[in-house]
């Protein structure tokens, strides 16, 4: 049987414990402390925005300010544009420059046989496009088909090649 003091004191512990825990109890309910709630932050990123139609564009501002998100829009206004009405994210680079991240260095097509192709780029960004293609042509990179078939057995050919150079 155990001794009597190691009763009490487990008794007194238990009292104190719940004794603690309801007055703590009671202060929370009567003075609710402001906890801290975790924050959650909510970012749409569009890669290739200038792809993405001015209706799009819209689209996605007003759900983003409804649900209090950031919209954030990448890509490249040189390239490509919207098929359906566009032109949006090109406007915005422009209207806005200071506010606006630009690419500096270009990561793709590094090596010394990727010369005239970078060059190519930079023309086309340009939009020296005549120029660009032929420059790509001198460098050897445009290849004429026939027909759609034979383009993709081509380009299939020309891949393996690369790759094969690669390994």
């Amino acid at each position: 049987m155990a001794e009597p003091y190691l009763v009490i004191i487990i008794i007194i512990f238990f009292f104190f414990f719940f004794f603690f825990f309801f007055f703590f109890f009671l202060i929370y309910l009567v003075l609710p402390l402001p906890l801290p709630l975790p924050i959650v932050m909510v970012v749409l990123l569009v890669d290739e925005a200038s792809l993405l139609s001015t209706k799009d564009f819209v689209a996605l501002s007003s759900i983003a300010e409804e649900r209090g998100a950031l919209l954030r829009v990448i890509g490249d206004p040189a390239q490509h544009s919207s098929v359906n009405d566009g032109g949006i994210f090109r406007h915005i680079t422009e209207h806005h420059p200071d506010g606006t991240p630009a690419l500096t260095h270009l990561h793709r097509q590094q090596g010394v046989e990727m010369e005239e192709v970078r060059l190519a780029n930079a023309e086309y960004r340009e939009g020296q496009f005549t120029k660009a293609l032929e420059r790509l042509a001198q460098d050897g990179r445009i290849t004429e088909a026939d027909s759609a078939e034979e383009a993709y057995d081509l380009l299939t050919c020309a891949w393996y090649v690369e790759r094969q150079a690669i390994e």
